[in-house]
């Protein structure tokens, strides 16, 4: 098995078959248009600037401004957090350098869950507090 598939710890962004996201960026500007697909790019960084707002409210800090569709908050307990989330439904990745929390938002994510995932966010923190203080380092 792939231990990108197996490994709960995701070692990278693409995942294990790096020419498989030029093929599936390609199928979407097809699909969509490119004028589409700038609009969908939009509204997924629009959402992923919401995220950060509210990780920053809960004592988060992202490890990088996002550019794209993916938000990474520092964390030190990433394995935790990954677990509660997962078992409320929600797949997030845990990274290990720096240590946290990888959030990608793909299309068919909608800004009326948002609050729920931010409500089950912030009881995972109040549960798997960071250790040291602060949720941002």
């Amino acid at each position: 098995a792939s231990p990108y598939l197996s490994d709960p710890r995701a070692r990278g962004l693409l995942g294990t078959r790096f020419s498989a996201t030029v093929a599936a960026t390609y199928a979407a500007i097809h699909a969509l248009g490119s004028e589409g697909y700038r609009r969908e790019a939009q509204r997924l960084r629009r959402l992923v600037g919401w995220l950060v707002r509210e990780g920053r409210r809960l004592g988060l800090e992202p490890v990088t401004d996002p550019v794209l569709n993916v938000v990474a908050f520092h964390h030190e307990n990433p394995a935790g957090i990954q677990a509660w989330m997962l078992e409320r439904g929600w797949d997030v990745s845990a990274i290990e350098r720096p240590p946290g929390i990888r959030f990608v938002l793909m299309p068919h994510a909608r800004e009326g869950l948002l609050p729920r995932l931010r409500d089950d966010l912030a009881a995972g923190l109040r549960r798997f507090p960071p250790r040291g203080g602060a949720a941002g380092r």
